[in-house]
């Protein structure tokens, strides 16, 4: 019962931002603001990072309410762009670490994202985020879990069974 007038009560604010009542926002940020914060901080590890993250996303709950499609899951859809967010931000931050640590060591050829995501392309996409959310951004099983919404044995099987299908693959390639 609560949960059906959490997801009501975010609903009606995103359509009242889509109609231009910014006001709306505050009703959002009450109800859920500690979620979104969660979401963010257990994706950064990082509290300033993550009070960023939280600012941005409402920032973009402003500027694509009007995308929410009435009817479905309000709660999820604001949760869902607070996970995009975090997912960009330590992407960023991963790679520009990544760089500089390349850097620093002198290697004078650099992988991109691009080489690392083709290598990925034999897994769906399922197994495709969930190995980047594993090796490139360094999650645990568990918070895998919580992303996906499946539980953290099937994270760890997933990953298991992508790593696999990816060294039979580059031993097919050699």
């Amino acid at each position: 019962m609560i949960k059906l007038f959490e997801n009501e009560l975010c609903e009606r604010a995103l359509i009242k931002i889509a109609q231009g009542d910014l006001s709306a926002l505050s009703v959002i940020y009450d109800h859920f603001g500690k979620l979104l914060y969660s979401i963010a901080h257990s994706m950064t590890g990082d509290k300033h990072l993550s009070e960023d993250i939280l600012q941005e996303t409402f920032l973009k709950i402003a500027e694509k309410a009007s995308s929410y499609k009435k009817g479905t899951n309000a709660k999820a859809w604001v949760a869902a762009v607070c996970r995009n967010l975090a997912v960009d931000k330590v992407r960023k931050r991963n790679t520009e670490a990544k760089y500089c640590d390349a850097i620093s060591e002198g290697e004078t050829h650099i992988h991109t994202e691009a080489d690392f995501m083709s290598l990925l392309t034999p897994l769906n996409d399922e197994e495709r985020q969930i190995v980047i959310l594993k090796t490139a951004w360094g999650l645990k099983h568990s918070e895998i879990a919580k992303i996906l919404s499946i539980t953290t044995d099937n994270a760890r099987q997933k990953y298991k069974r992508a790593i696999e299908k990816l060294k039979t693959t580059l031993k097919e390639g050699e």
